[in-house]
């Protein structure tokens, strides 16, 4: 007879559970030590009891056993990875925890969760335990026993920030490393800004995780990356400033050091001139005081000099700007006007910039301004560059029917010209060009959104976004930053695709995050290309119906349709391959349903086929 030592009616050898829990279906009360350490072997249904959630996201959290619990045993093992879609429980709660032991590609962890019940809330974190990069990283001593546990570590340096992938992991992977072996991972939090080589942090804290294949440290929140005060930019590139004024700041835009963080208390930056006989600093520098992170640099302008280079250096980095003294007698010169062309629709408004060689003088420099041929539009007699200032910008309004234009600006005899194509149709802003959503059958592994730049001037792509929105709920479920793909050149495309895309080679290529399904098919569902940089909407598609209240970060709640909304039967097709496409590339006359139309054959990176 089979030996029965928890009295659960389940003999030893058929039992996994060393507990009493009667019945084939019972889940086994254990603790978190027992998981992780192996004492409870995978496939057991699990009960943890009161456990602390340290860390959350939409489908998990961790949880870890507290230093003040009567069960705490030391920090080894103490905390685990528990999957569970929506559970909607935040940090600082306790929580009751039915579910099964999983490996999970050598993440020991809880899935298959029959329920999580809330027993407590706002309960402070553990105590994070002190390790180092090296005892953590991946294959170290400490790495595993502190999967799932909250540590911290002092005095870190970034060393890669393009570490390889891992097995299932895209480039780039997202993580940066420190200390040379110890990964830093985005699992829950972002960081932003993005670090550099050589940053160092004076703590890093978060859960330790092990994830395709590395041991990571995932940071919680910003308070987790406790900076070290650097030297951050030393901006304007270049300024100016007039011969014999003292104690000034440059112009167009003050000369200012900033750190990289408010300073807790006054920090001195040094700043030295390569010319002291032209230009000398006040003070030899400035003091950033406690509570800012920055300063504007005051100057004594001695002598007239084309240029000079002043040197801010505060712990052993240095940066570098110029600044030119003027003369009394120097006058500017007309160097440019932006855009050299452009095109718009009829009756539109295009913005044009004059700029000069150096700033204008008090009273401003004027310039003239023209449009030929007569009737091709129109724009003020003239533009004045105020006093201090190396631009001023002035807008052309386009005729009511297509046309070609020259507008014209002149300073001294120095005339400078820009093209203007009006013609009906026409766009100003990126577009969304074509979208392939729903493939033959069910790979879902070659989704694909284009985005055109069919205006006259390159776009450089920092800051905008390519949101995808969910028609069930109106909310964002994937953002993607463009900014990455680097300018967008007049007449280039951008594909942001899964991996297996065939894109043209000249268009610009962003890969989605996930290998497949990272387009949802509707109905409905939408687009959103917002400018962050302008906080604006620059522009959208809802298909297979109408979302006109989606929640868009940073705008809010914004409509996805323009116009009339994409007619019902034009939609992509799971049968039969196809995409979405706008009927002519680029065309856009904000209506949906006028400018979208089904396409045969999907053309990411070129041209639509209509």
């Amino acid at each position: 007879m089979q030996l029965d030592q928890d009295a659960d009616g389940k003999g030893d050898e058929c039992d996994a559970c060393p507990y009493y829990n009667p019945g084939d279906q019972a889940p086994c009360p254990v603790t978190i030590y027992e998981i992780k350490n192996g004492t409870i072997p995978v496939d057991e249904r699990v009960l943890v009891t009161d456990a602390l959630v340290t860390a959350t996201s939409t489908d998990f959290f961790f949880l870890q056993v507290k230093e003040t619990d009567l069960d705490y045993a030391g920090p080894d093992y103490s905390g685990i990875y528990v999957y569970a879609v929506d559970h909607g429980h935040q940090v600082g709660s306790r929580v009751t925890v039915d579910g099964s032991v999983n490996d999970y590609f050598g993440q020991t962890q809880i899935d298959q969760v029959v329920s999580v019940t809330q027993t407590a809330s706002n309960e402070a974190p553990p105590v994070p335990i002190n390790v180092s990069p090296a005892e953590v990283g991946t294959g170290g001593l400490r790495a595993t026993p502190l999967e799932g546990v909250l540590v911290t570590m002092s005095d870190v340096s970034v060393t890669d920030i393009a570490p390889p992938a891992g097995p299932g992991e895209n480039t780039p992977t997202g993580d940066f490393v420190v200390d040379g072996v110890l990964r830093v991972g985005h699992l829950i939090y972002n960081v932003t800004p993005f670090p550099v080589v050589n940053d160092e942090y004076l703590s890093l804290t978060g859960i330790m995780a092990y994830r395709n294949g590395n041991s990571k440290l995932e940071p919680r929140n910003a308070a987790d990356m406790v900076e070290a005060v650097r030297l951050e930019s030393f901006t304007p590139a270049s300024s100016f400033v007039d011969e014999g004024t003292l104690g000034v700041a440059t112009y167009p835009q003050p000369l200012t050091v900033t750190l990289n963080q408010a300073v807790a208390t006054n920090t001195f930056v040094s700043v030295t001139s390569s010319n002291p006989n032209s230009l000398t600093v006040v003070g030899g520098g400035v003091t950033v005081s406690a509570g800012s992170q920055s300063a504007q640099v005051l100057v004594n302008a001695i002598s007239q000099s084309a240029s000079v280079a002043l040197t801010a250096t505060y712990d052993n980095a240095s940066l570098q700007a110029e600044v030119r003294v003027l003369g009394a007698t120097e006058q500017p010169s007309l160097v440019s006007l932006e855009p050299g062309a452009a095109t718009i629709s009829p009756g539109q408004d295009q913005e044009f910039t004059v700029m000069l060689d150096i700033p204008a003088p008090v009273g401003g420099t004027v310039v003239d301004l023209s449009v030929t041929p007569s009737g091709a539009g129109t724009v003020p007699a003239t533009v004045t560059v105020p006093h201090q200032q190396l631009s001023a910008g002035f807008i052309y309004t386009a005729p009511g029917s297509d046309t070609d234009a020259t507008v014209m600006a002149t300073l001294n005899a120095n005339s400078l010209s820009a093209n203007v194509t009006v013609r009906v149709g026409a766009v100003n802003h990126l577009v969304i060009n074509e979208v392939d959503y729903d493939m033959v059958g069910n790979a879902e592994d070659m989704e694909f959104v284009e985005i055109y730049n069919g205006t006259a001037s390159p776009v450089a792509l920092s800051g905008y976004q390519l949101n995808l929105v969910n028609g069930n709920g109106n909310a964002v479920y994937l953002t993607v930053d463009l900014g990455t793909a680097g300018t967008l050149n007049p007449g280039q495309y951008l594909v942001v695709g899964s991996g297996t895309v065939v894109v043209d080679p000249n268009a610009l290529v962003i890969t989605f995050p996930g290998a497949s399904n990272q387009v949802q098919n509707g109905p409905p569902d939408g687009l959103a290309l917002v400018d962050t940089n302008t906080n604006t909407l620059v522009d959208a598609l809802s298909y297979e119906g109408a979302m006109t209240s989606a929640t868009v970060p940073p705008l809010g709640t914004v409509s996805l349709v323009e116009g009339t909304a994409l007619n019902g039967s034009v939609a992509d097709s799971n049968s039969v391959e196809m995409s979405l496409c706008r009927d002519g590339t680029g065309t856009d006359s904000d209506n949906a349903d006028a400018d979208w139309a089904s396409c045969a054959t999907p053309t990411p990176g070129t041209a639509n086929p209509r």
